[in-house]
């Protein structure tokens, strides 16, 4: 199964089964940091993000609002995905890209049953428990390896730390999801952008993009990986 690679959100383990999925309906914020090196410019730099992160399992639907900082860059991104209509929409600075979502939308949320168990830690003292776990995915021209803590009672997302190499960069991150809550406060989160009523391939916005270089390199690794 080929499975699509987020934007510095997260990433995907194609699999068939799980060991454990999240809630169906949950939003929280998502942040991150860490570096980055692009081989064309021989760049290297930090970065930073923030998402507002929204999954519905129920109905298939994935949204999340990005603001990223790469290299002193802040770059604004925007990605609805509906896994029941495989079809997703990406804004990066007001410029939209529409592309075909294969997979479904567990292959996002959930624990891969081929994952490994590293270890149940705690939070404070009598609080919070988390298991981790280690996999790798080779997608996109990417290899990830990751590191992601989830609670042990219902597989709420917690945590992660992540090494990704592909033909034109490296990254390596960090993140953490906090203020989670159950449910969909507002629908309307998953609607498609106004600024996609005129969508064109991805290449043009390699092509036409002004912002930093890591971005563009990414970019152009998600050009030969994603057909409209």
């Amino acid at each position: 199964m080929k499975c699509t690679y987020f934007l510095l959100l997260s990433f995907l383990a194609c699999a068939t089964a799980y060991k454990c999925c999240p809630p169906t309906q949950y939003e929280c914020l998502f942040g991150q940091m860490g570096g980055f090196y692009v081989e064309s410019t021989k760049q290297a730099g930090l970065l930073s993000a923030a998402a507002n992160v929204h999954s519905d399992r129920k109905n298939g639907k994935v949204a999340f609002f990005e603001e990223l900082n790469s290299g002193g860059h802040v770059s604004h991104v925007k990605l609805v995905q509906d896994y029941k209509k495989s079809v997703q929409y990406l804004v990066i600075d007001g410029v939209c890209t529409k592309t075909a979502l294969p997979g479904t939308i567990d292959d996002h949320v959930c624990i891969p049953d081929d994952a490994q168990f590293i270890t149940t830690i705690d939070y404070g003292i009598g609080a919070l428990q988390a298991n981790i776990f280690l996999y790798n995915v080779v997608q996109m021209g990417a290899n990830t390896t990751a590191y992601v803590a989830v609670k042990t009672t219902d597989c709420v997302p917690i945590g992660m730390n992540a090494v990704v190499i592909s033909a034109g960069t490296a990254t390596v991150v960090s993140g953490g999801y906090v203020n989670v809550t159950l449910g969909i406060k507002d629908p309307s989160v998953f609607d498609v952008p106004a600024s996609c009523d005129h969508t064109f391939p991805i290449k043009k916005m390699q092509d036409t993009y002004p912002g930093s270089e890591y971005m563009k390199a990414l970019i152009d690794q998600f050009k030969h990986a994603w057909s409209n």
